[in-house]
Formats: structure tokens, sequence, C-alpha cells
């Protein structure tokens, strides 16, 4: 372990032990969408995939109150919200109230924003992004267009927009692979063994057949054969990234032509490994200034493909990364030896510093 990675690990472990000592003054709003919840949805490919099941929100849940903090439960954004216009919310029993979210009911853009928005309408702290982060990051070709702004390396990308065509007549050159993702959703919704193409006569027939059917733009980006990593980065005083988290795909950990689709992603059918290879230390570079140059806050995640020579490209950006058991945090976390409630408590603690109450 660096020097840099040791002081990273002394912040976060100072940090924990600030929360742990004023936790008793501490009350969550868990704002969370649980699976089987109604809503619009998408066909075959079902944004319950993002949603909790009870034995994940369990996790988190009782990893906050294992801590000693207080915590209450919305089950929707209706729920919260009006438990906040009832006054409900400020009359939790504890001092200090927190607002750690991920419902993101219904479709489209901009669904994960309603609960920052409106915390900050209200002058209540959040664990995660402001709105317009959360928005903006969720526009996988505006986040290219950012990233690839601030020197950041992404593979080639254009936008393909329902009954428009592309962008500026922009199309990837003819023979490139490409593969075709819904703009402005994540955990692969919408992407199968199909998304994966070249770019020929069909491309146009095919985009404008699943961006009519999705009622969205699409992010065509031209497709890294290799490996998949995920990078965590926690926003300390500086972004840090302890480890380069793999994924790998049934036991595989060079992944070549395979990617996560919808139905691994929803049955969590891959695995995380420590990626430790010579671009370990530039990967998490260009993670930090990504985390910063979208203005990312608290836990973020951004995800990179890197090729047989490599080169690594940022393919997806995350917020709101998930911090169940089965996440890229956990993996990191249980690699050092610590309790999966640090890591908990850490995101409390991140928010709390913040607002200087540790």
């Amino acid at each position: 372990m660096n020097s840099e990675t040791q002081i990273g690990w002394a912040a976060i472990d100072s940090l924990v032990d600030r929360l742990r000592s004023r936790a008793g003054e501490l009350a969550i709003a868990v704002v969370a969408n649980r699976k089987q919840q109604v809503g619009a949805d998408y066909d075959g490919y079902s944004v319950q995939t993002e949603y909790f099941s009870d034995e994940e929100l369990e996790q988190i849940v009782g990893a906050m109150r294992a801590l000693g903090l207080y915590v209450k439960s919305y089950f929707s954004e209706d729920d919260f919200i009006e438990a906040v216009i009832h006054g409900e919310v400020s009359e939790l029993p504890r001092a200090l109230k927190l607002v750690y979210n991920s419902a993101q009911t219904g479709v489209g853009p901009g669904r994960k924003a309603l609960i920052p928005a409106f915390c900050r309408l209200h002058s209540m702290p959040t664990t995660s992004s402001d709105a317009y982060v959360v928005s903006l990051a969720r526009h996988k070709y505006h986040t290219a267009c950012v990233l690839k702004t601030a020197g950041v390396p992404v593979p080639g990308t254009w936008c393909y927009m329902p009954r428009r065509g592309w962008l500026s007549d922009a199309r990837p050159p003819e023979g490139t692979r490409v593969i075709v993702k819904l703009t402005y959703e994540s955990a692969s919704i919408g992407m199968d063994a199909d998304s994966l193409r070249y770019s020929d006569g069909t491309l146009d027939d095919f985009v404008e057949t699943i961006a009519a059917r999705y009622d969205q733009s699409l992010t065509v980006q031209e497709f890294i054969r290799g490996y998949e990593v995920e990078t965590p980065v926690i926003g300390l005083a500086q972004p840090f990234s302890p480890t380069v988290v793999g994924i790998s795909i049934d036991g595989h950990r060079e992944l070549r032509d395979q990617f996560l689709t919808y139905q691994r992603v929803f049955a969590d059918d891959y695995g995380f490994y420590s990626y430790e290879e010579r671009l370990a230390p530039a990967i998490k570079s260009a993670a930090g200034t990504a985390f910063d140059a979208l203005g990312i806050r608290g836990f973020g995640r951004i995800d990179f493909r890197i090729n047989s020579g490599g080169d690594f490209y940022v393919i997806d950006v995350a917020t709101n990364p998930h911090v169940i058991e089965h996440s890229s945090f956990a993996h990191v976390f249980r690699t050092t030896g610590r309790p999966y409630g640090d890591l908990i408590a850490l995101l409390v603690a991140l928010a709390c510093d913040r607002e200087g109450w540790i």
C-alpha cells in the first residue's frame, strides 16, 4: 500500500470514528424503492433491477441502526414528500437530520434528481450529489462530452435521436464496432446481445426501432474489447480511489466481447476482483478527474473498459452507486478487512463532514 493510499484510508478511518461518536444525535430518512413496486416501466427490461430487494434494503438500514443512527424509511418519493410537508420528518427524534436517497420511480430523464431537488428546496442535507449532477451524469452523451473536454478518455461517442436521426449528421464510421445504450438509463436497462453490433447498413434501422420503443435518444459508443473495471471514488479533500475493481463473467477476468447485459445485472450474475495491473494508478487518476469534472460528491463510481493495448476509456458514471454487499464499494472494504458497517458509516460521515457536524 503506497503512502497516498495509506493517507486516504487514515482519513476514512478518522471520519468513521468521528461519525460513531455523534451517531446518537443523527436521524436518517431513507428514501428507497423496493422491488415489485408499481410505476411506469419498460416491457421486458424493468427498472426494478435498480430497486432494492427487502434483503438489500435491510443490509443498508440494518448497518445504519447498528451504528446507533435513528432510521426512518420511506418507500416512494410521494411518501417522503408528504412526510416533509406535514412536518413528520422535522419531528424525527434526533437533532441532526440527513436524507439518503436511492428512489428513482419511473423511466426517462431526471427521475433520480427529484428527491435531491426537493431536499435542496427544503434545506435538507443529503448523502449524495445534487440534482443537477445526478441528472447530468444520467445523460450518457452529455457525460461523455464533458469528460472528453476535461481530458478524460472516452470511446468514440455518437447520439441518435428518435425520428430525427444522428445529431449533426455524425454517425459511427462504416465498420466500427459499437454498443447501443439508452441515454437516460443505467444498470444495463435495454441492453442485450443485440446491442453490440457493427456500423453498417442495418444500424440505422436498429437504432430507430430502439429509440422509438423507449422514446429517448440513444448513446452509441465504440465498443472496447477487453477488460471492464469499476473504480469507486470517495469524496475526501481530494477524490480518493482505494482500488480499481475488475468485473468477471463466468469466472473470466478478460471479458473480450462480453459485457454486462440487463439479464446479468438483474441476476447479479457477475463477480468482482481487485485489478492491480500497471494501469491501475492511471485509471484511478482519470476516475478522480471525472469525479471532479462532473461535480460528484460523497460516493461516485467511474466505469472503464480496457483494451489489449493498455488504452482505457470511461464507459459509465454513477453518482449514487450501489453500496449493498454485492457491489464494488463493499468489495473494496472487504479486501482491507474493514466491516460492511464502516462503508455505510463513511457514506453518512462524508455528508456530516460537509455540514460541519463532525
